[in-house]
């Protein structure tokens, strides 16, 4: 009863937003009565050549159907765009508009404004302009020996566009896009392609306006070339739905647009790139780029065993916890083709790549568990390799005229093989005191171990596991709209994705030893986790855009999601005496199915079918001007699920249902300096019905895991505010500050009981409440002399994150709630000089860790990671150029003391170029010390761990790269 209700109050709570929708949309005047005045419209166009479709910057005239003139205007022209727009009166009329430009005949668009209603404005047809064949305007002239120097200017300001000029910094030849952008006053990239600027991420990376590879900006950051960059423009845009719909429908994207030099904005540049130094480290890398006024294609391949990206001697920005974990070697290949016509109805973008990967990996992991009645230690050593396939395709098709259309397809498919040893040892004390790590887990495994060492040691296992598992996922989606004539829209999605994952297979030979109850275990596994699921999507919405500008858009939509889940175990050394010895073969299955069906292992299987049918929709608020940008989403959902689920407990089909409303709103306020933003979502995530199941799963006799069918869904609340201000003085002062918070309700915790006799623990998810954590950053940047060949930036963050979850429960004992705050405050500094060829760069980031707890026995825990360092590139005799950099890297704070350490990195490179620039030699140096190493730290309300990897080893590399460029003639 209790559902129905429910649903009843949302389909009535949806009806009455959509009708209020229409009676306000229907009520809006179809012009204002302030002084008996006529409304304002906004008409307007593009110019361009008529052969080429090249944009023009033409002297615009309006004039009534009698030839009367109304306004002249001039054609703004950026980049490879112009336009030009008129404000007129809001009425019934006939109007011409003429072009003029010289060397061009004029031009002339008529246009009947038709349909009033509340449209606020009209596009004009595109204006074409035909050149006059005796123009004349190309024309040679002599300087007379006059000589041009200028300054050239890092950082300019043109509204609220923040530009870099790129050939004002100074970079080793080579250089791809990544080294230029380390160098941007207040930028950063983090290990996985994202770049901030002023600690604002960047959403996308674009190439002269247009999206490239959109998602991945590694493949343009590493294999772009530094020499064709004429510039990087960082500002806010219209994100693409927001374009094509022709109305703000999103936040504004953060964008960071990379413009070519004139020269490459047609024709061909490419690149190819080889290496081979100590170690067996090697690097290849090939770029092409074809570029028309029209079209874009660009292909890149990139194969090297060097951590993909990395380059020695750039600006000595290397965190530890950054550094290349293991061996890797990757091979990629991808292309990239962005085209439209010449009247830019339609645009079309392919991207795709193939990507082969291996790595090899080792990890060594100290952890401490809290728990009242005494914490719990261990040790444990883990090595993995895997070999991957990727291929990964994107299609986007947008059309303007003669209809609206935006639809995108995708397809991706993986199929991966890994293989991974661990062993592990739990202790009832800290066993710190009897040695180091590997001292440690040597005793302890020891087949004659005895003594106090032994007698710490509650269980300890050796672990060797073979995985293999093939993905296809396939998705596509439909987006039409319509604009009617009286101004408001109507939009209609269709949309699906397709899913198969078979097959997902998993081979184990898990043996645990029980120390103190002198029984052991072994189990050779294996699993089989296939599944497949499908979903079907439709959406209409009606946007209606009042006088006041304010624009409603009510909804409606329908989704249905199918899932198909196997997750079969079998314990095989049921069948017979060969397969239950730790030499069995691992990755080998019973030659016929009904033998497998013997090992199936029911208590710990479970397959069902999940079918989930939902009715959504809502009504967006939103309010767009230049200067302010507010949207209100309030969205509404009524989902009914059916779950046929079965193990060895349950037969069963199960059903439930439930509404949604949590709605989110962002204000963003923009001037030509600054921009001020806030925001706040409420969600809840919808625990997986699956889970919900009653399940009892022990296939690892040291982790039992128990389903909870009264877990809650937890509730999210978070509130951000940034601020970024420009001061465009002549020190170049930026400024940037953010503030969040969140609250979860019913968040997940884990009830854990521990086996003291076995070590083994068993856990069942609950819910607890009291989870939540606040941070604030202050970012700033400036150059400081007159010159502006000094430039200084500053991030400074400090967070907070109370996390409370459920203390370790011994055998019987009572569970207790555990709270552990946890506090970090960072603070990173750079600072560069330049003069003429010569660069000189310091840096400093320091992070300081503390953790602690109002519980009895916990030790606060204190750590600071701090690294500094310098870092200089100049030009020497005989033409060559010198990069290099040196920082110690320290640690102080963890319980692992072999991780107290100072590391002292250096890395150099030297470089020379022939044939105007076009052959480029490099010799790399990286970690000359030999010193680099990978740690990481984390703590929460249950326990820390510290983690060391094994990182990229010490190498010489000598390198050589060639540039080719093309360009049509007269470029």
């Amino acid at each position: 009863m209790t559902h129905i209700t429910l649903s009843y109050r949302i389909t009535a709570l949806l009806a009455v937003l959509m009708t209020a929708v229409a009676v306000w949309a229907q009520d809006a005047p179809s012009s204002p009565t302030h002084k008996g005045s006529r409304r304002k419209v906004m008409i307007h166009g593009t110019v361009a050549d008529s052969f080429t479709k090249a944009a023009l910057k033409a002297h615009m005239t309006l004039m009534n159907a009698d030839s009367t003139v109304v306004d002249t205007t001039t054609c703004w022209k950026w980049e490879l765009s112009s336009g030009y727009g008129f404000t007129v009166e809001a009425y019934e009329r006939d109007l011409i508009i003429r072009a003029t430009l010289d060397g061009y005949e004029p031009a002339y668009v008529n246009f009947r404004m038709r349909h009033i209603g509340r449209n606020t404005e009209f596009e004009m047809p595109m204006c074409l302009m035909k050149r006059k064949t005796d123009d004349g305007i190309y024309k040679t002239m002599d300087l007379g020996g006059v000589t041009v120097v200028g300054t050239k200017v890092k950082i300019a300001y043109r509204g609220d566009t923040v530009v870099y000029n790129a050939s004002a910094f100074n970079l080793p030849e080579g250089s791809m896009l990544d080294d230029l952008v380390k160098q941007l006053p207040g930028a950063q990239i983090k290990s996985n392609g994202d770049i901030f600027v002023n600690g604002k991420k960047v959403d996308c990376l674009l190439l002269n306006g247009s999206d490239f590879f959109k998602g991945n900006n590694k493949v343009m950051l590493d294999n772009l070339p530094y020499y064709t960059v004429k510039d990087l423009k960082v500002y806010h845009r219209s994100s693409e739905r927001s374009r094509w719909a022709e109305e703000e429908k999103d936040r504004k994207e953060y964008v960071m647009d990379v413009n070519l030099k004139r020269e490459y904005s047609r024709g061909y540049v490419a690149s190819a790139e080889a290496g081979g130094g100590s170690h067996d480290r090697w690097l290849a890398r090939l770029f092409a780029l074809a570029y028309s006024d029209h079209t874009r294609l660009s292909v890149f391949a990139n194969a090297n065993n060097v951590g993909d990206n990395e380059s020695p001697g750039d600006n000595g920005d290397w965190a530890t916890a950054y550094s290349p974990v293991g061996d890797n070697t990757t091979r990629t290949i991808g292309l990239n083709l962005n085209a439209e016509d010449k009247d830019k109805r339609m645009t079309e973008t392919l991207s795709a790549d193939i990507k082969w990967n291996h790595s090899d990996n080792e990890s060594r992991t100290t952890s401490e568990t809290f728990a009242s009645s005494g914490n719990i230690y261990g040790r444990s050593l883990s090595q993995s390799s895997m070999r991957s396939f990727a291929f990964n395709a994107t299609n986007s098709l947008i059309v303007n005229k003669p209809f609206k259309l935006m639809s995108y397809l995708t397809a991706a498919y993986t199929n991966n093989t890994s293989r991974f040893s661990m062993s592990d040892v739990t202790f009832s004390s800290d066993p710190s005191g009897y040695g180091d790590f590997m001292q440690v887990l040597d005793s302890a495994f020891a087949a004659n171990a005895s003594g106090r060492l032994l007698g710490t040691v509650t269980n300890r296992s050796r672990n060797v596991s073979f995985s293999r598992r093939h993905a296809l996922q396939l998705s596509g989606s439909a987006n039409f709209m319509q604009k009617l004539p009286w101004g408001d829209k109507l939009f209609m999605t269709l949309g699906g994705t397709y899913s198969d994952t078979r097959p997902a297979d998993r081979f184990a030979h898990n043996h645990a030893e029980y120390v103190r109850a002198g029984s052991s275990d072994f189990r050779n596994l294996y699993s089989d986790t296939h599944s497949s699921d499908y979903t079907f999507s439709t959406r209409v919405s009606y946007s209606a855009t009042l006088l006041s500008g304010w624009t409603f858009e009510s909804a409606v939509g329908y989704n249905q999601n199918a899932a198909f889940t196997n997750d079969l175990s079998y314990r095989l050394e049921r069948l017979a005496a060969e397969w239950a010895s730790p030499q069995a073969a691992l990755g080998t299955l019973p030659s016929s199915r009904d033998s497998l069906q013997m090992a199936l292992d029911m208590s710990n299987s479970t397959w069902y079918n999940d079918m989930k049918r939902c009715v959504h929709g809502g009504l967006t608020i939103n309010k767009y001007t230049d200067k302010l940008f507010v949207n209100i989403n309030l969205p509404l959902s009524y989902t009914s699920e059916r779950m046929d689920y079965h193990n060895a407990a349950t037969d069963t089909i199960a059903h439930r249902r439930y509404g949604m409303f949590y709605p989110d709103a962002f204000v963003m306020l923009r001037t030509d300096r600054s921009s001020y933003y806030m925001s706040y979502r409420m969600n809840k995530q919808i625990t997986d019905m699956a889970t919900l199941m009653p399940s009892y799963n022990d296939t690892n006799p040291l982790s039992r895991r128990i389903n909870n069918p009264n877990l809650k869904s937890p509730i999210m609340h978070s509130l951000t505010a940034s601020m970024s201000f420009d001061k465009r003085d002549r020190h170049k002062q930026s400024f940037g500050a953010s503030v969040s918070y969140s609250n979860t309700r019913h968040a997940y915790a884990t009830r854990t009981r521990y086996d003291t006799a076995t070590g083994a623990y068993t856990s069942m998810r609950d819910n607890i409440d009291g989870n939540w954590d606040v941070s604030a950053s202050f970012n700033y940047s400036c150059m400081p002399d007159s010159a502006n060949r000094l430039t200084f930036s500053s991030g400074t963050t400090l967070s907070y994150n109370r996390s409370v979850d459920y203390d370790m429960a011994y055998d019987d004992a009572d569970f207790v709630k555990s709270r552990v705050g946890n506090a970090n405050l960072s603070e990173n500094m750079t600072a560069s000089y330049t003069l003429g060829e010569f660069t000189v760069g310091a840096g400093a980031w320091v992070s300081w860790r503390v953790s602690n707890s109002d519980r009895a026995n916990f030790s606060t825990i204190n750590a600071v990671d701090l690294s500094y360092g310098l870092n200089a590139t100049c030009k020497l005799p005989l033409g060559l150029k010198a990069s290099t950099d040196i920082k110690m890297y320290s640690r102080r704070g963890y319980q692992e003391h072999a991780m107290n350490t100072d590391d002292l990195v250096w890395n150099a490179s030297l470089s020379r170029s022939f044939m105007k620039s076009r052959l480029t030699l490099k010799i790399d140096a990286y970690d000359l010390l030999r010193q680099l190493s990978s740690t990481s730290y984390s703590v929460n309300a249950q326990g820390r761990t510290e983690t060391w990897q094994r990182s990229l080893s010490a190498y010489v590399m000598a390198r050589v790269a060639y540039k080719f460029d093309l360009m049509p003639n007269g470029k």
